[in-house]
């Protein structure tokens, strides 16, 4: 009994009793410990924090090198047209085996063709000295003719044109300045009137009609022959090169 009684105090013994250092030393050491106790446990967690970001810094910075030298700005689709304008007739500006030349040199920009001092007949965009972008014309009444689009001087996208009434009056449709899709055709009284189907440049079927209605020809082709109805014969003659139509 007496030994357990011994055993007992000593574990219920204070801690500064076992020490012999008093209760008010234990609090004298407690009280004067350093206020950075905590520091030599924060270092390595600071530490590991800084060593992530400079390693993140790192990354992001090599990936932005990474990309500015191989994601470099293409040239866009369709080149900017200079701002450049000349106003037609122009002495300075003639055309030379097709090319545009402003007082000799290959012309960039807009060239401006009026009717009379206020009101313009076309409009037409070039890159060193080519056609290039929209070509737009107009009738003496201001009212729009046709627009037509360019890439290194030769016909592209969708040609459209229209009466001096408004109606439509053709569509072609142009891939690297062959005929690649619909042409198509209408009378100034909004009839259709032709119908030819190209895939780059090989004519493949037509299909046309009379202003009254009644088709003339329905054809298709096989090794560069027609087969079909075949009276072909255009609605209009031939205005100029450029594949404009008039009565």
């Amino acid at each position: 009994m007496l030994k357990l009684t011994a055993m007992r105090k000593y574990w219920d013994w204070p801690t500064w009793q076992s020490t012999g250092i008093g209760e008010e030393g234990l609090r004298l050491r407690q009280t004067n410990k350093p206020k950075c106790w905590g520091l030599p446990r924060a270092v390595p967690i600071l530490s590991g924090l800084a060593m992530t970001m400079i390693i993140l810094t790192f990354i992001l910075l090599t990936s932005c090198i990474k990309n500015e030298a191989t994601v470099l700005p293409k040239p866009p689709s369709n080149p900017i047209i200079p701002s450049t304008t000349i106003h037609l007739p122009d002495p300075a500006f003639t055309i030379n085996n097709g090319v545009a030349m402003y007082r000799q040199l290959p012309f960039s920009g807009t060239a401006i063709l009026y009717y009379d001092s206020l009101r313009t007949k076309s409009s037409l965009q070039y890159l060193n000295g080519k056609q290039e972008g929209i070509e737009i014309a107009f009738f003496q009444n201001g009212q729009k003719e046709s627009l037509r689009f360019y890439k290194a001087g030769e016909k592209d996208s969708v040609h459209n044109g229209w009466w001096p009434n408004g109606n439509r009056r053709f569509e072609y449709h142009f891939s690297h300045g062959q005929y690649d899709g619909d042409f198509t055709e209408w009378y100034e009284g909004g009839e259709l009137g032709k119908r030819i189907v190209y895939n780059d440049g090989e004519e493949l079927s037509g299909k046309g009609w009379r202003q009254n209605g009644k088709p003339y020809m329905s054809y298709v082709m096989k090794d560069g022959r027609r087969y079909g109805l075949v009276n072909a014969q255009l609605c209009y003659s031939l205005k100029n090169e450029k594949g404009e139509y008039v009565k």
